[in-house]
């Protein structure tokens, strides 16, 4: 019995107690801690510091201080204005319990829903000043410091798509052990830049291998330019010609690098480029006549290459070849991927190679063996 009655006061004592005040004080521990914790967490990621805060919100936070003693002010007037049989403390509870379930239900909810389908939107909607904020946020760049990081990455967003290349072996000095190459080049250049010109740098750098016959090694011919749109896989040249490059014939060993051109590409723009070159390409790595002929019959040389080197990444390469020789030839092309194949004599074989999502700085190799 004297159990049951210490368990009954007990009982009576946590009944007396003034529950409303307490479960007040507990929601505003929560809010607070909470707050804290959010802060310190939200620090901790590399969020803004207080300091920060305050001075980036300084009118924010002037405008809440202003609702927040307008609050008080009315408050106080409502409790004054509060006849005596009513409880104001009890409608503030209710009104302070709705309003947070109709927050919580709509706003909450309603909220998030459109912060997530808005955050993608005002992210593209940005202008490349903020963009360029936003990414280089370890120190408050200066004006020069933007001027120079919006100039480099105009320079990186030419958007290179894709690449055709078409191979013609056109000649055979079986003597000498030479093939004669008629390279010609079309590639297309978009830009990744929605609201600003990307920058796309024309860069031209041959060298012909070093042929002892008569005439030229290579002849270079004209690069141009153009518009073009896509339509069903296909690009249709929109714009006259533009003519960047006027070619040059060269002699063996003689390196063609003219000066690099800057060239702007607008948002929604492809250009189209094309470039052609005929050459004297060596079969064989070793000179002729530094190698045994009995080795030389058996075909344990190493094959010379056409090397092409590929500084960006490319969307998609495509390499066409075909064999104008009366004779067959045997074609090696390696690189990410790697294809041997004969061409019959008149014959051609459309996308020979073809690689997609290929790597700055990736080169491929082209061997050609006739017989």
């Amino acid at each position: 019995m004297a159990n049951t009655n210490e368990d009954t006061g007990l009982v009576a004592r946590i009944a007396d107690w003034n529950w409303t005040g307490i479960l007040i004080i507990l929601a505003t521990i929560i809010f607070v801690g909470g707050a804290a914790g959010i802060y310190r967490y939200s620090t901790s990621k590399g969020g803004p510091k207080l300091r920060v805060l305050i001075g980036e919100y300084r009118t924010v936070l002037l405008c809440f201080g202003i609702l927040t003693l307008m609050l008080l002010l009315i408050g106080f007037a409502a409790w004054r204005a509060t006849p005596a049989s009513e409880s104001f403390g009890k409608a503030i509870l209710q009104g302070i319990t709705g309003s947070l379930a109709e927050d919580l239900a709509f706003f909450s909810l309603l909220g998030f829903i459109l912060v997530i389908v808005q955050r993608r939107e005002a992210d593209l909607n940005r202008n490349l000043d903020d963009k360029i904020e936003l990414l280089f946020s370890a120190k408050k760049l200066r004006s020069g410091e933007v001027a120079y990081l919006k100039e480099e990455l105009r320079r990186i967003s030419s958007d290179c798509r894709q690449s055709v290349t078409h191979i013609d072996v056109v000649n055979h000095d079986a003597g000498r052990e030479f093939v004669q190459l008629d390279v010609s080049r079309q590639y297309y250049v978009g830009n990744y830049l929605s609201s600003e010109d990307a920058q796309h740098l024309l860069q031209v750098d041959l060298t012909p291998d070093t042929y002892p016959g008569d005439g030229p090694s290579m002849y270079i011919y004209p690069t141009i330019t153009n518009s073009v749109v896509e339509a069903h896989g296909e690009w249709t040249r929109v714009a006259d010609d533009e003519l960047l490059d006027e070619g040059a014939e060269l002699n063996s060993g003689d390196r063609y690098r003219p000066p690099e051109r800057k060239l702007q590409i607008r948002p929604g723009q492809v250009r189209e480029f094309r470039s052609r070159f005929r050459a004297w390409q060596r079969l064989y790595k070793e000179p002729l006549g530094a190698v045994d002929p009995t080795v030389r019959q058996a075909q344990q040389r190493e094959p010379d290459v056409f090397e092409v080197t590929l500084l960006k990444h490319w969307d998609e390469i495509i390499v066409n070849v075909r064999n104008s020789l009366t004779s067959e030839v045997r074609v090696t092309i390696s690189g990410d991927e790697s294809r041997a194949f004969s061409i019959l004599a008149g014959d051609e074989q459309r996308k020979a190679y073809r690689v997609e999502n290929l790597s700055a700085n990736s080169r491929i190799y082209i061997s050609f063996i006739p017989g």
